[in-house]
């Protein structure tokens, strides 16, 4: 709950560790992409986190000094609005991904029938990519309830 009480600068970094993981683990193995994009625990994941310690360790230094900065700034951000969903999601669209995609991405609803590993793993890419391109208030807002709801779960 700290870390989404950071400094821009310290969000910008957990988002930036978890799109390199996510980059990642698209080439090793599609499926292990979609099980870490949407919190699925595995084995699979565990032999990754294995075999690339420096990725993993990057990413879990990112969480630790945002929840430390969070502690410090205790900066406590508006929850995001209509409007900040519809500038991501606009700017989504413009990179590529349909409704289905968009849908999965941010309420975590699976069409009937369900879209591939490959795409879902290329949607969650795109996704946290055009993350970055927000407005910075929008992108800040979103990010910090993102790093929230990742603390409840």
């Amino acid at each position: 709950m700290l870390a989404a009480k950071a400094s821009p600068a310290a969000l910008a970094r957990v988002l930036s560790a978890q799109s390199a993981t996510l980059s990642a683990l698209s080439v090793v193995d599609k499926r292990l992409c979609v099980d870490f994009l949407f919190g699925q625990p595995s084995e699979a994941f565990l032999q990754f986190s294995s075999r690339h310690r420096g990725l993993i360790a990057q990413m879990a230094n990112a969480a630790l000094d945002a929840i430390v900065d969070g502690s410090a700034a205790n900066l406590v951000r508006q929850p995001p609005d209509d409007a900040d969903f519809d500038v991501l999601e606009a700017a989504m669209r413009s990179n590529g991904l349909d409704k289905q995609e968009i849908e999965a991405m941010l309420d975590g609803r699976h069409p009937d029938p369900p879209l591939s590993d490959e795409r879902l793993c290329k949607a969650g890419i795109i996704y946290l990519e055009t993350f970055k391109t927000i407005p910075e208030a929008a992108r800040l807002r979103l990010n910090s309830l993102a790093v929230e709801l990742m603390a409840r779960m």
